[in-house]
């Protein structure tokens, strides 16, 4: 419905990449395109986004060891985010910022115990927060705004 608006969909997983190509494909979405990147090094990235998604993992260290049966066929990858699950949004922000326009935003879904790290994330680094919660009154998501 937006031929105006185009995608750009990253992940360090092939298999992740692949799956998104074909659900882009059964789904019509021609404005797509997927590329392999690592959020951990320099961002390869030349072009500016409005808007940059991300929904990394964010399982701590010590919750790795308490996981519940049910995650147990996910790769580790998908899940652990580190000793405080906050590696890869700090990866983010520090490699993607310069891929950010003014007024653009980085979009994130965070673990509901994850608010105040993330709301020193935003802060250390000069964007603007905003908090989301869902339906339970849990904290699960953050839009940082860049504002310079």
């Amino acid at each position: 419905n937006r031929p105006d608006v185009s995608v750009t969909g990253a992940d360090i997983s092939e298999a992740a990449l692949k799956m998104a190509k074909k659900n882009a494909a059964h789904n019509h979405l021609n404005v797509c395109r997927f590329v392999r990147t690592d959020v951990c090094a320099p961002s390869e990235f030349t072009e500016t986004f409005d808007c940059i998604s991300a929904n990394p993992p964010y399982i701590t260290t010590d919750a790795m060891k308490t996981l519940e049966k049910e995650l147990s066929h996910e790769p580790e990858i998908a899940l652990h985010g580190g000793k405080d699950g906050m590696d890869f949004y700090r990866a983010i922000v520090k490699n993607f910022s310069k891929n950010l326009k003014k007024g653009g935003f980085f979009a994130f879904e965070f673990g509901y115990d994850q608010r105040e790290a993330s709301l020193a994330l935003a802060g250390e680094n000069g964007f603007g927060f905003f908090e989301i919660y869902d339906y339970g009154g849990n904290f699960r998501a953050a839009i940082f705004r860049k504002e310079d």
